[in-house]
């Protein structure tokens, strides 16, 4: 089973900071490798040492009430931390997120495709400004649980 998890680096209190929506799940160690992996990026790349940073799980998070939910809590919980909101939301507010869901996601898309076949949405979002940032076509691969 795959799961997603938030993993936020807070610099301002020197910590990172884990966010899982399943209640049994509160062990810290299996983000250990990409936290390793952005220490070892810190000390390359920005010259700073964030080796000494614990790991806090968060306690008081929203659960999930079924096995398929986790990447839509991952995208509620950092719609909320970036508002600065606390995480008052249910698995009822989850389920009414997915209509609107794609709706944000498709957000300047002049068109798109998909195929019952195989599970991916091809988007094309055309050029804006003057040719200041050119069009694209993105192929996004719907997860298994989108489909349930």
């Amino acid at each position: 089973m795959v799961h997603w998890v938030l993993l936020v680096l807070d610099m301002g209190h020197r910590t990172f900071i884990l966010y899982d929506s399943l209640v049994a799940r509160t062990d810290s160690s299996r983000v250990q490798p990409l936290v390793d992996y952005l220490v070892q990026w810190f000390r390359r790349v920005k010259d700073s040492d964030i080796s000494a940073f614990p790991i806090d799980v968060v306690a008081d998070r929203p659960i999930q009430g079924n096995n398929h939910d986790c990447e839509l809590f991952v995208l509620k919980e950092m719609e909320y931390i970036t508002r600065d909101a606390s995480l008052d939301f249910t698995q009822k507010d989850i389920k009414a997120m997915r209509p609107s869901l794609l709706s944000e996601m498709l957000n300047g898309v002049l068109d798109f495709n998909w195929s019952p076949a195989d599970p991916i949405l091809a988007l094309f979002v055309p050029e804006v400004g003057g040719g200041n940032q050119p069009a694209r076509v993105s192929l996004v691969p719907i997860p298994g649980s989108l489909q349930r």
